[in-house]
């Protein structure tokens, strides 16, 4: 683990790095037109992902064990390459009960990074910004030797769309 980021460095290293972390391969839980991975052939999303990259251990902590408001919905989460005690790296996957379009997918992540945490303005700094683009991937879970991997699964409801933005009559509002 240590080597592996040691790696981030260097210019070169970086490269070395993402090698490592897209071996495994990746994930976008949406579906494309034509096998085309960009946002004019995305036809939805059926799931967010949120990568938890700024969050103290016991932010974590708060998430994974069951006592984030997030946790009214199910999900499955995994460590992630950079992850270590002292510095959490947590995926976050939520499935949703239907297809959403990119301005649904858009407040769901928005108001989901919310519930990450009780103060929503300590919520919304643990998310990595790369959880808000509406095409990107994810990496398959990969670790270096010997490197802890926890995982674990929320078993609650699936997200159901339509009452989640119901709830929520201002979700359309970007300001």
């Amino acid at each position: 683990y240590a080597e592996y980021m040691k790696l981030g460095e260097s210019k070169e290293g970086k490269g070395v790095q993402a090698e490592k972390k897209a071996a495994p391969g990746f994930l976008i839980m949406g579906k494309f037109k034509d096998g085309r991975r960009k946002i004019s052939h995305q036809i939805g999303r059926s799931g967010i992902q949120i990568d938890i990259d700024y969050a103290t251990p016991e932010q974590a902590a708060f998430i994974t064990e069951g006592l984030a408001e997030i946790n009214e919905w199910g999900f499955l989460w995994h460590t992630t390459r950079s992850h270590c005690a002292l510095k959490p790296r947590i995926r976050i996957i939520v499935p949703l009960d239907r297809m959403v379009n990119g301005d649904e997918a858009n407040a769901l992540i928005r108001y989901l990074a919310l519930t990450l945490a009780d103060d929503p303005e300590e919520a919304i700094e643990i998310p990595d910004l790369v959880s808000f683009r509406y095409n990107q991937i994810m990496y398959l879970p990969s670790i270096s030797k010997g490197q802890d991997y926890n995982h674990g699964l929320n078993d609650a409801p699936v997200l159901k769309v339509d009452e989640f933005l119901a709830e929520r009559p201002d979700w359309k509002d970007l300001t």
